[in-house]
């Protein structure tokens, strides 16, 4: 067999074993034989065998395990075991944080909801507040939070928020806001005695999660002693409603309200109800259907409504006792002059309204799909003349999407109506005095892109401000706030014209674009919207005379026309340098005030991202009586047209007033290009300028039909 079945076997024996394989082998090496000498070498060799296999087994272990069995002539090998396979982390497709709103430290345990598709996913935000979720399928979800002791401003208790989920992108930096609850309790009594049963609802009248006032079911009712407790109540301002079957509706004072805090010991004094019946006719004692007719009292802030059925008449039951206003009023009907009733304990006041036709035409507003139309612009003209976007509205519509116009044409004239939602309405003759014209808006646009950083990377979470040019004059559109991992806006409907926007993202300055042009029925893609850090403007704001530093003067930066004006200030040190960052690459405006002096506006600063522009010393001038700004530029000031600008004002000793230009001038070009492709913005930095430089305007003066050229020489100007 060989020398590898001996050795195999030697090292599978035992001690007892390999003694007996020692004297074996001593025997067949003829140790018998040849004496003492060979037995101590056979001793010898079983003894460094014997030693070998315990230090083999001491280091080594014996397995319990039977070897395989090794076939002569193949060479056995132990089995190696292979490693566990580590599966990939899964990529989250949602992160963000729980903060407390007030703080903003982060909140833990918080727990976080998402809904897809009607299926729900869970989890717990971290000490640090995060949270994520990794399997989510792609389409819209909506992603609320709730937690102990802890409350949602706004209607919404959970604070839903509308995401869009794509498989392989991480939608990250969503903050979810919680306040500390307050709570809220008092008492409801009628004439010192306590009400049991009236159910406690709370009015918001202020709060941070809404732009308006909304009332909240609390599903509390008084106790045996009128007592009540309304917990998980949101800081604002806020009013107890408490309404009885018996009593009525009654209201508390205001309560303002603390994050964390109780807020007891409030009293709601009910009284006993009547009723309101009446009628309302025209003065052919014909009823009118659908008036609208509303109880107020005093500082109530909830009024009672109710329409008048097809005969006119109308029921309001449940009025607290005592004195109460009551106002009518109905399309095509002058409202009636508010009427004041005593409303009396268990007894009915009636009463019978008669309203006077208006006179003129009125209709209603409504969208491509059919439904009211609140808040749209009404405007009419003659028959035979264009339509001109820069004529003013007439008329507005109501909450029902009615509309009134008192001043009747003189002669065949039409009307049209226009939302910032969807295209303007066809003419529509006005036929003498009706009250009928059905008014329907066309189909909007779709404006779509996306937003990045100046990587090129996409940011998820960012928000848009439309500026449009499509009216009587430049004003903003909606305001849209975007969720999408791919950084992918669309916003529609959009009415048809020329539409500019600003893009604004978490510790990002915002971003101006130009304007686009946006047809019904289309989708206009404006490609990929930059938003870079923003640069950092620096300067020293001096004496204009002595030299000397100005410390505490106040610098900012001049936003967008029209949006929000000037922020973003800073405050010159005892030197007076200054820096103000965080600034939009591209040309900005800078103003700089400070006590006794006249307030400045540096223009032309030309800015990049992530860089620093040195402005120098800026000098101010003392007053001695003067007021306004002083600036570089020519001396007017602008309001924004369909694709033009028109000078509003020219100031007296300006260089537009001496090129002899004068209000209702138009601007249709700066420099070679047309203003209509510009924003406000861009539009300001162009026609201001350095002292000395010129500007090219192309304009046309008022009672011209042609447009001519000028150049203007820019100067320091006084403007009021």
């Amino acid at each position: 067999m060989g020398w590898r079945e001996p050795t195999y076997v030697i090292f599978r024996c035992s001690l007892p074993c390999l003694l007996r394989r020692g004297a074996y082998l001593g025997h067949r090496m003829g140790v018998r034989n040849t004496g003492r000498k060979f037995s101590s070498i056979a001793i010898a060799l079983t003894l460094v065998l014997a030693v070998g296999f315990a230090s083999y087994t001491l280091f080594f272990g014996v397995s319990e395990e039977p070897e395989p069995d090794a076939g002569d002539g193949e060479e056995f090998t132990r089995p190696v075991r292979a490693d566990p396979v580590v599966k990939p982390k899964p990529i989250p497709l949602l992160t963000g944080r729980v903060i407390d709103a007030d703080t903003r430290n982060p909140v833990a345990d918080a727990e976080v909801h998402v809904s897809c598709d009607g299926t729900s996913y869970r989890t717990l935000s971290r000490q640090d507040g995060g949270f994520s979720f990794s399997e989510l399928p792609d389409g819209e979800c909506e992603v609320s939070v709730r937690a102990p002791a802890r409350v949602v401003a706004g209607p919404d208790p959970t604070g839903r928020h509308l995401l869009r989920i794509r498989s392989g992108r991480t939608l990250s930096d969503i903050e979810l806001a919680l306040h500390r609850s307050a709570t809220v309790s008092g008492r409801v009594e009628r004439r010192g005695q306590a009400v049991r049963g009236a159910n406690i609802s709370v009015l918001v009248i202020e709060s941070s999660g809404a732009d308006t006032q909304f009332v909240t079911s609390t599903q509390v009712e008084t106790d045996a002693g009128g007592q009540f407790v309304v917990e998980d109540v949101a800081p604002g301002r806020i009013r107890i409603l408490a309404e009885h079957q018996t009593y009525g509706l009654a209201e508390s004072d205001d309560v303002f309200v603390r994050s964390g805090a109780m807020h007891d010991a409030l009293l709601i004094q009910m009284s006993d109800v009547g009723d309101i019946v009446g009628q309302v006719l025209a003065p052919n004692q014909q009823p009118v259907e659908n008036a609208r007719i509303a109880v107020s009292r005093g500082s109530m802030m909830r009024v009672r409504k109710t329409p008048s059925d097809s005969d006119g008449k109308f029921l309001l039951s449940g009025i607290p006792e005592g004195a109460i206003r009551l106002t009518i009023s109905a399309h095509g009907f002058q409202p009636h002059a508010p009427i004041e009733l005593n409303v009396i304990a268990n007894e009915a006041a009636t009463l019978s309204a008669t309203l006077t036709p208006r006179t003129g035409f009125g209709g209603r507003v409504l969208s491509p799909q059919g439904e009211s139309v609140s808040g749209a612009a009404v405007y009419m003209r003659p028959t035979a003349q264009a339509r001109d976007f820069d004529r003013r509205a007439v008329a507005l519509t109501d909450e029902d999407g009615f509309f009134w116009v008192d001043s009747p044409p003189t002669s065949p004239a039409v009307a049209w109506a226009r939302h910032s939602n969807w295209g303007p309405t066809l003419d529509t003759a006005i036929a003498g005095a009706e009250n009928d014209l059905r008014l329907v808006l066309q189909a909007g646009g779709a404006l779509t892109g996306r937003v990045v950083d100046e990587q090129g990377l996409p940011l998820s979470i960012y928000r848009i401000q439309l500026l449009g040019t499509v009216g009587s004059r430049h004003s903003r559109g909606r305001l849209v706030n975007v969720r999408d991992p791919d950084g992918i806006f669309r916003l529609e409907p959009v009415e048809p014209g020329r539409w500019a926007m600003v893009v604004t993202a978490s510790n990002r300055p915002e971003t101006h674009t130009r304007k686009w042009q946006v047809f019904a029925n289309t989708d206009t893609d404006v490609g990929d919207i930059i938003i870079d850090h923003g640069g950092t403007i620096r300067g020293r704001v001096v004496d204009g005379t002595s030299g000397t530093a100005i410390s505490g003067a106040y610098i900012g930066y001049e936003g967008v026309v029209g949006l929000r004006g000037r922020r973003r200030g800073v405050r010159s040190n005892a030197e007076g340098a200054f820096e103000l960052p965080g600034i939009p690459s591209g040309t900005a405006s800078v103003y700089v005030s400070a006590p006794k002096y006249v307030r400045r506006l540096i223009s032309g600063v030309q800015v990049t991202g992530n860089r620093f522009t040195d402005t120098g010393d800026i000098a101010l001038t003392t007053k001695d009586g003067k007021q306004g700004v002083q600036y570089s530029g020519i001396g007017i000031s602008i309001a924004f047209r369909e694709d033009r600008v028109v000078l509003q004002n020219v100031f007296d000793g300006g260089p537009a007033a001496a090129a002899e230009l004068q209000r209702g001038t138009a601007i249709f070009r700066i420099n070679g290009i047309d203003v209509g492709d510009l924003n406000p913005n861009q539009v300001v930095q162009m026609i201001r300028g350095e002292v000395g430089s010129e500007v090219a305007l192309e304009v046309r003066r008022p009672g011209v039909d042609y447009i001519e050229t000028i150049r203007v020489e820019r100067q320091e100007v006084q403007a009021p």
